[in-house]
């Protein structure tokens, strides 16, 4: 068991996540991999798991965990419990977000604004603090970051998610210097435009759309997470 890459994704019921899941749990065959799916999405978590398992013959973990709205202990408990069965965690790649509607700022719901918020970036932060010791003890980890196109975030009617997004980069560069030391590698991923729900929400499907099938994305991502340095580049989008 020392080992089996443990690997948390965080929004795996979401587009990317999910289809990032099925793709590690076809791998699970081959190498050894124990998956942590969480999302808020709890029947979603459910059908996620039952279609791994039927496709794969692997049985994956299940967290329905809100990142809006649970509590620190709720955090925290969940972190003691992944500690107590699994030991140590390899990968975390947070995949949750929340976005609505562009809008702006003067029509922007203050609820919104702060779910967003909450969402989008207290939650990845508390979620990463509370498994920094998990982190830690893998020796050779990653702490992995969903990002956009970080000028595109600057721009109007972007709202909470474009500063959401920012301020998750600021995180992003103070964490890389912070764990260093401890063996964590730290990156923020901009994986391009996909075809999610998500971007259904900003963008208007056209023929010239340059969204990417979200499988490809994943196959990229995967490949880049498993390689040995951070000059694995991906096939569209950036690394920070």
């Amino acid at each position: 068991m020392a080992t089996t890459k443990n690997i948390l994704i965080t929004g795996a019921a979401g587009g990317l996540g999910s289809e990032l899941a099925l793709q590690l749990g076809r791998m699970s065959k081959s190498d050894e991999l124990e998956l942590i799916l969480l999302d808020n999405n709890e029947s979603g978590l459910d059908q996620l798991a039952d279609r791994i398992q039927a496709e794969c013959n692997y049985e994956p973990l299940i967290y329905p965990l809100d990142l809006e709205t649970s509590s620190i202990d709720q955090y925290t408990q969940m972190a003691e419990a992944l500690e107590t069965q699994l030991g140590k965690l390899d990968i975390l790649i947070h995949t949750a977000a929340r976005f609505t509607a562009l809008a702006p700022m003067a029509h922007t719901d203050p609820l919104e604004w702060l779910r967003s918020i909450q969402t989008n970036l207290n939650g990845p932060w508390l979620l990463s603090k509370t498994c920094l010791p998990l982190l830690k003890q893998a020796g050779n980890a990653r702490l992995v970051f969903l990002l956009e196109d970080m000028q595109t975030m600057q721009e109007a009617n972007w709202g909470s998610y474009g500063v959401s997004k920012s301020a998750l980069l600021a995180l992003i560069e103070q964490l890389k210097t912070e764990l260093d030391h401890d063996g964590i590698r730290v990156n923020g991923i901009n994986p391009g435009p996909m075809r999610t729900s998500l971007r259904a929400k900003a963008w208007m499907p056209s023929a010239s759309d340059p969204a990417r099938e979200v499988d490809i994305v994943a196959k990229g991502i995967i490949e880049w997470m498993f390689s040995e340095s951070n000059q694995h580049g991906l096939d569209s989008g950036s690394i920070i």
